[in-house]
């Protein structure tokens, strides 16, 4: 290898190297500058941000990288006098440095892609050394080239963009340990494979050689040997699968703090630009992810923390006056679960106005005042999305235009996600992004509910406990569980699919505990049918708008399984039920003929209808569920309508409930039992055949003052 291409691949990995020192001293400059730390805590930082720069001094010196060696001995001169200090890094100190390692990198990235790079330009050049040589005049003033004005941009805030947050070469980066690894499970593949045609061989042999149908012991040890061998073999085959997949990981996937710690700088640049004060908490950083799919979360993230920063944050001003702390709070939240990927953007300020989303989506046409009248709130915010729209009065170099959120959208889109807000005046906005992950496979907890099965992620299940009748109650119309002193909403999964109605758990049934956002549901099931991992495949296109699941699987039996979303089931429990102003009615009859004719009839009236095939079952529906009219047969079996109708009067809470008796007789005789049990009304079923049902229904309500 010759002396150019030697010292080309050296500048070449440098980079890398430059790239982690000044990612180093960037955080470092943000923990002098925002303070609250002892004397020995300032010390130890200015320490290692000078060592840092002393490091990409020698090392770019090495490269021969002239100028970024005297760029970054000049910048450690910056820091020097704060060395023997206590005090917190002055913003316009850490403006210049910030500047200066910006400066430094880019020099790099420049000697990397380019042999003979043009050297800097000297007007800029001037003056960012004159820059320097002030402060180090006078360390901690503020530079007499630079503008007074505490508010105008940072250079590195006016020119940043989504590149800024570099995850290095878009290949993948592999290290010879990382490839001696993954030969070492190639040679055991191997071997697997060898035994595994020797034990094909030996099974086919048997099966041709007709001696051992003639001598079944020796059939039988053949088959016992053969059975010890293939659980040996699917074991080493498990191995090796979680062995691979770990080094594929390990090659192909990066933390999510890989692209979110970088915010920390914008997040400071920019409140220094606009005056505004701000502290960024990342949660959940220690996640790994696909490096592609960190790729493409880049250019949403820069936008929604901008948009944090420049629409959601008061001035600290107009915080203090009402009553929020100063320094506003910007949350980044990323979890896992399954194969989906919840992300969270939020802040704690002034919240989306949807007045001003409905002023100017007149404005600009999209709908008119009357369309608009009708759009909940959720609706309105999403035409934040549309291009071009904007709330923004001001026109700024970072928003203004309309263009963010529409650019958030398209990108998460071509991830196959999708993108929602919840906003509350005053008190914030939070923008959830929900992204398929593909890669690798998901601890996945198999359910059965009636007749089918549905797995649900395992990491999001707490506890599972089984149902014990004392720890039950009712409220309202729901049933809560009792659990180490907390009161958790119980829910019947059958009945959040719609798959059934929903009932009350019986004894012993298990229930699964899953916290979501602070809050706990407990799911109870038919049955849990047990756990492993599962490769989880996208829905058809067809169903992959279906909210309720996030994929499928394949079971070793060939089946498909739906895999439930943790967070849809949560938010069933918030969502509005379409139906909820719809008057509810409660038919109760065996005879199916019958309950379909009376629903038919009753839903042609506007009414939501249940039915339910004897009395006991009507009775269990009453328990966890309000209806305006109960019509009920009285010649059942196992409960007349009698006894159901005097169980309904006798229970305060059902007995407002007008109860319609229906007989296959007409005989009026019998009208002193139905008053007595306590019936609102009788009809006869030829009285129902020949359209009455609707009318005693109507006049039955009318008291209640009640409509469908």
């Amino acid at each position: 290898m010759d002396n150019d291409s030697f010292m080309r691949d050296l500048v070449a990995g440098f980079e890398s190297e430059a790239k982690d020192l000044v990612d180093s001293i960037t955080q470092n400059l943000l923990a002098a500058e925002k303070g609250g730390l002892d004397s020995a805590g300032y010390g130890a930082i200015y320490q290692k941000i000078c060592r840092d720069l002393h490091t990409l001094k020698g090392s770019s010196a090495t490269c021969g990288l002239s100028e970024v060696s005297d760029l970054s001995h000049r910048l450690e001169d910056v820091v020097v006098p704060f060395k023997n200090g206590s005090a917190v890094l002055p913003a316009d100190s850490a403006d210049l440095l910030l500047k200066g390692i910006d400066v430094v990198l880019d020099r790099v990235r420049l000697h990397v892609a380019q042999a003979a790079p043009p050297p800097p330009d000297p007007a800029e050049w001037g003056a960012l050394m004159a820059e320097i040589e002030a402060a180090k005049a006078a360390p901690g003033e503020k530079a007499p080239e630079k503008a007074a004005d505490s508010r105008e941009a940072p250079p590195a805030a006016q020119e940043e963009t989504v590149e800024s947050l570099d995850l290095g070469e878009n290949g993948w980066r592999v290290n010879a340990r990382q490839v001696i690894r993954m030969m070492n499970e190639v040679e055991r593949l191997r071997e697997l494979q060898l035994r595994l045609t020797d034990q094909s061989r030996r099974l086919s042999s048997g099966l041709q050689d007709k001696k051992w149908l003639l001598d079944p012991v020796a059939l039988e040890a053949l088959l016992f040997q053969l059975q010890h061998a293939m659980i040996f073999n699917a074991e080493e085959t498990g191995n090796l699968v979680d062995s691979l997949e770990e080094q594929l990981k390990d090659i192909g996937m990066l933390s999510f703090n890989t692209i979110a710690q970088p915010l920390h700088r914008q997040v400071r640049d920019l409140c220094r630009r606009f005056g505004k004060q701000a502290a960024l908490s990342v949660v959940g950083g220690e996640i790994l992810l696909d490096r592609r799919i960190l790729e493409g979360l880049k250019g949403p993230l820069v936008h929604l923390v901008r948009n944090a920063v420049d629409h959601g944050l008061e001035s600290p001003e107009q915080r203090d006056a009402s009553g929020k702390h100063k320094e506003g709070a910007l949350v980044i939240r990323a979890e896992q679960q399954g194969n989906l990927l919840f992300l969270e953007v939020s802040d704690d300020g002034r919240g989306i106005d949807p007045e001003k989303i409905r002023k100017e989506a007149v404005k600009r046409g999209l709908f008119s005042k009357e369309e608009l009248a009708a759009f909940n709130e959720s609706q309105l915010r999403q035409l934040l999305f549309h291009s071009g729209f904007s709330t923004k009065e001001e026109v700024t170099s970072i928003s203004g235009r309309g263009v963010g959120l529409d650019a958030v959208k398209t990108q998460v889109q071509s991830l196959k996600g999708t993108v929602e807000i919840q906003s509350k005046p005053g008190q914030g906005t939070r923008f959830i992004l929900t992204l398929p992950i593909e890669l690798g496979s998901s601890p996945i907890l198999s359910v059965r509910v009636g007749a089918q099965s549905f797995g649900l992620p395992l990491l999001s299940v707490q506890n599972i406990v089984r149902v014990h009748p004392e720890a039950l109650r009712i409220s309202r119309e729901n049933w809560e569980l009792d659990f180490e002193g907390r009161s958790v909403p119980v829910r019947d999964l059958g009945g959040l699919l719609r798959i059934r109605l929903p009932k009350k758990p019986a004894a012993g049934q298990p229930l699964l505990l899953m916290p979501f956002e602070g809050r706990e549901l407990a799911l109870f099931v038919d049955e849990i049918l047990g756990d492993e991992n599962l490769v989880l495949h996208p829905l058809p296109p067809e169903f992959a708008g279906v909210p309720a699941f996030q994929g499928a699987s394949l079971l070793p039996s060939g089946e498909l399984m739906l895999i439930l979303k943790a967070g849809w089931l949560a938010r069933a429990e918030e969502t509005r039920d379409p139906f909820q102003d719809r008057l509810k009615a409660l038919v109760v009859d065996d005879s199916l003929t019958a309950r379909a004719m009376h629903r038919n009839m009753l839903e042609s009236a506007g009414y939501l209808v249940h039915s339910a095939a004897s009395a006991r079952q009507g009775l269990e529906l009453l328990e966890t569920s309000t209806y305006d009219v109960v019509l009920c047969d009285i010649g059942m079996e196992d409960m007349d309508g009698l006894d159901f109708t005097r169980a309904v009067k006798a229970n305060p809470r059902t007995r407002p409930i007008p109860v319609i008796l229906v007989s296959a007789r007409d005989g009026e005789k019998d009208l002193p039992d139905y008053w007595e049990a306590g019936a609102d009304a009788f009809l006869s079923k030829k009285d129902c055949s020949s359209g009455r049902l609707l009318a005693e229904v109507d006049k039955v309500m009318k008291p209640k003052g009640k409509k469908p």
